[in-house]
């Protein structure tokens, strides 16, 4: 004969209810603040690599250097240019005060009748055209000046400085070769990494969802915004945290996700760009939160649920309660681990089976432990440590 096994024992403790810290996790890759293609702006040949690949440089190092030659004698036939210019003006200022005296002496002696008008007119034509002379040399003078300032200007392009600081890539050009602004290839390409940028996207169902629960009041956000903090792949943590910069203001059309970015410090090039990270928003606590133990939530036929007794005639059974689940938040050891969120099904208070519930059935007697445990509930005036969304 078959001797039937009594009743398993179960440990209870109630649903709580307090205000919970939440965060919020997403894969996410890490991008330079700005990224600059280098690229010659006057047509030479480089001369001198100054960098070495790879490396940290400042906004206005040098890079490259170009053969000076050509731009030295530019320079030298252009500041010849505008003496010769200025030697005209003077040329030109003299002709003009001849005429000038000469007009000014023929005109009283034409009123008088001394001279004939045509003479006094001819005088005055003259003058009038020694001043368009004049003016003409000086505006040979501020072209001769033009050319001068663009040869001076392409000279100093011969010295390809860093625009901004950061990591330079590899060289794409070497000594020797020949370059200019009309090169397809670029030099090389310098990327910002300090602040770096973390980028993530967020589906369309996410972002209503949170904003539905912000408007409703059910997620409350910090004063001054989240802060975000980045998980590297080894699940260490970046030590200062960065915070939200940017927000897609529309979905892109093609994935129907909104793009965020958080600006991260990166002084000591923890993170580099390109890498895969998480990125962990923090700072969120849900008001009023119903939490239960992660370990007393099940996966149900149709949704999750938790476990609780009834009476059932002699017997002590096991319900099950169907609820809807929302973010896990991490407590500490002593107050339960990581609980769930429950946002549907449960009120605080409820009495449920926290332990060994994968063993339990619905309908199945039990034997309930005279003295029941706490569920994943924080002393009163504590506070849970951390969080983590779903």
């Amino acid at each position: 004969m078959l001797m039937s096994l009594p009743p398993p024992h179960v440990a209870l403790g109630e649903a709580r209810q307090f205000d919970a810290p939440v965060s919020f996790e997403y894969p996410a890759q890490a991008t330079g603040s700005r990224e600059v293609d280098i690229r010659a702006r006057v047509a030479g040949h480089i001369e001198r690599r100054h960098f070495a690949e790879g490396g940290r440089v400042k906004a206005g190092d040098l890079l490259y250097t170009l053969d000076t030659r050509p731009f030295e004698a530019a320079v030298s036939r252009a500041e010849a240019g505008l003496a010769q210019a200025r030697a005209q003006v003077l040329q030109a200022q003299a002709q003009a005060d001849q005429a000038a005296r000469e007009s000014n002496r023929l005109a009283p002696l034409a009123a008088d009748r001394v001279i004939g008008q045509k003479a006094a007119d001819d005088a005055r034509s003259a003058a009038d055209t020694a001043n368009a002379g004049l003016e003409a040399a000086k505006a040979l003078v501020l072209q001769a000046d033009a050319v001068l300032r663009q040869a001076r200007l392409d000279l100093g392009y011969a010295r390809v400085t860093a625009p901004i600081s950061g990591l330079i890539g590899r060289a794409e050009k070497v000594e020797g070769a020949l370059v200019g602004p009309q090169d397809p290839e670029r030099l090389t390409g310098l990327m910002q990494v300090d602040p770096l940028y973390i980028v993530w996207s967020l589906a369309d169902s996410e972002r209503v969802r949170f904003d539905r629960d912000l408007r409703d009041g059910r997620i409350r956000l910090p004063a001054g915004g989240l802060a975000a903090r980045v998980r590297l792949a080894d699940g260490t943590e970046v030590a200062t945290p960065g915070r939200i910069s940017f927000t897609s203001p529309g979905a892109n059309p093609k994935t129907g996700a909104f793009e965020y970015r958080a600006s991260l410090p990166n002084g000591d090039l923890r993170v580099r760009p390109g890498e895969f990270v998480r990125i962990v928003l923090t700072g969120a606590t849900l008001p009023g939160a119903v939490v239960v133990p992660q370990r007393a939530v099940l996966d149900g036929p149709a949704q999750k649920m938790v476990l609780t007794v009834e009476k059932k005639g002699a017997d002590t059974v096991v319900v099950p309660i169907p609820v809807e689940v929302g973010e896990w938040v991490d407590l500490p050891t002593e107050q339960g681990g990581r609980a769930w969120v429950i946002r549907k099904g449960l009120q605080a208070g409820t009495r449920i089976i926290t332990d060994g519930v994968m063993r339990l059935k619905p309908g199945m007697p039990v034997v309930v432990d005279a003295a029941p445990t706490a569920a994943a509930a924080p002393a009163a005036g504590a506070a849970p440590s951390s969080a983590a969304a779903r």
